[in-house]
């Protein structure tokens, strides 16, 4: 956002409120965001659609209404993780998307709806990494699975960073909506670590650390560098969305939780790894 404008254009919304109409609820109404709308607000939506960030799917174009419907999305899922819930207006996301406000409430009937859709959409483009509820780790033994889910995690929060922002914002807050999320896809993701761990330890294949302190550090390594991978860019010239980035990072996280940092006589021969 370029220094000194403003990202919205409040002077029509002080000047003259929308009259009545799709958003006259009383939880989405224009005026009421016009009046409740903090300084620090969704970015100038009349500018041209960013670039896409590594790891996520084109968006579709063409002008039918399923497309609408994913462009509104998509635009969605962009601005909760950058800004959280509360400053978003289904007019912002419209704007963004280049549709009217009444299309958002055509296709979702309010923000609440729009915001719990949009995270199915990330949810299922996240859900091809990480292998929750699949047969994949099946037949592993515990440090085996634990090994492929912190790889599978990792390429996970690579492609869709902007899962992890959506959590922290909602997690802040301590909403209904954070609730939501924990029941129907943190905890599941957390429960798959956790049973690997449990599973280690009671084998003695792993030390008998505090198990959800453990599944914690785990979970957090191997998610919240992508979700600033700002700082990595600008502190290194890296960026860790990148394929090459995201194989080097899941290989020296797993040997640094399994293997430690104290040198070894091999490591100049070996590369990060197994």
């Amino acid at each position: 956002m370029a220094a000194g404008r403003d990202p919205i254009d409040r002077r029509a919304d002080a000047a003259t409120p929308p009259a009545p109409g799709p958003d006259s609820g009383a939880s989405d109404n224009g005026a009421m965001e016009a009046a409740t709308r903090p300084a620090s607000s969704p970015p100038e939506l009349s500018r041209p659609p960013r670039a896409r960030r590594p790891g996520r799917p084109p968006r579709k174009g063409g002008d039918g209404e399923d497309s609408s419907r994913e462009k509104l999305l998509d635009v969605a899922i962009d601005l909760f993780a950058d800004w959280g819930y509360e400053p978003v207006s289904t007019a912002a996301v419209a704007r963004a998307a280049g549709l009217s406000q009444s299309m958002v409430h055509y296709h979702f009937g309010s923000k609440e709806q729009l915001w719990r859709e949009s995270i199915d959409r990330l949810m299922r483009r996240r859900g091809r990494f990480f292998p929750v509820r699949r047969m994949e780790t099946d037949g592993l033994d515990p440090v085996a699975r634990l090994k492929l889910l912190i790889r599978r995690l990792v390429e996970a929060n690579a492609a869709e960073p902007h899962y992890i922002r959506i959590v922290t914002h909602e997690a802040m807050g301590r909403t209904q909506r954070f609730d939501w999320l924990m029941e129907k896809f943190v905890q599941p993701g957390i429960a798959a670590f956790d049973a690997a761990i449990a599973d280690a330890m009671a084998q003695g294949l792993i030390r008998r650390l505090p198990p959800h302190q453990t599944s914690s550090i785990i979970t957090s390594a191997a998610s919240m560098t992508f979700s600033i991978g700002a700082v990595t860019m600008a502190m290194h010239g890296e960026d860790p969305h990148m394929p090459n980035q995201v194989a080097i990072y899941s290989d020296t996280i797993v040997s640094m939780l399994f293997e430690g940092l104290l040198a070894r006589p091999d490591d100049k021969a070996q590369p990060p790894g197994d």
